[in-house]
């Protein structure tokens, strides 16, 4: 698309937007799953249809989208963005309470792992089509809390100690 990036005045950005126990979806942290563009993206999922209406009224980017079961979802898609190191997302991995940070090498672990929700913290990026001058809102995420779990593994906690190679 033909977006040039821009700045714009204090007074017309809007807040970054701050959600806990998020439910993300379509997980691409290593950037080649899903598209062809090396863009390291994924989805948030928004349930609240109020919740959506008012992102969308600020500008943000919400998309609705039709599941395998003919219901539908709302969802804001999220970028990852490691060229300017100023601006390179804080993420951190949690499993079992233990926090781990990872870098633009390693995030693509957490396309391998079931995440039970994230908190998060997505900051607007501004650019203006060039064809429509219209303003475009994009979701860059600045900091990830990702709370890896075991997809509801009724034996996951009873096993627990029981590691042991044959």
């Amino acid at each position: 698309m033909p977006y040039k990036a821009v700045k714009v005045d204090a007074s017309e950005r809007v807040p970054d937007i701050v959600v806990e126990n998020a439910k993300i979806s379509l997980k691409n942290f290593s950037g080649n799953r899903f598209n062809a563009g090396g863009e390291k993206n994924f989805r948030l999922v928004i349930e609240d249809p109020e919740l959506a209406d008012a992102f969308t009224r600020d500008g943000w980017n919400v998309k609705i989208k039709a599941s395998d079961d003919g219901d539908t979802y709302m969802y804001l898609p999220v970028a990852l963005g490691y060229k300017n190191q100023r601006l390179a997302p804080k993420v951190y991995m949690v499993v079992d309470g233990q926090r781990v940070e990872l870098t633009e090498e390693n995030v693509d672990k957490l396309d391998d792992v079931f995440i039970e929700s994230a908190n998060l913290v997505i900051r607007p990026g501004y650019s203006v089509d060039d064809v429509t001058g219209k303003m475009h809102i994009k979701a860059w995420l600045d900091t990830m809390y990702a709370f890896v779990g075991s997809r509801n593994d009724p034996w996951a906690d009873r096993f627990a100690s029981e590691d042991k190679p044959f």
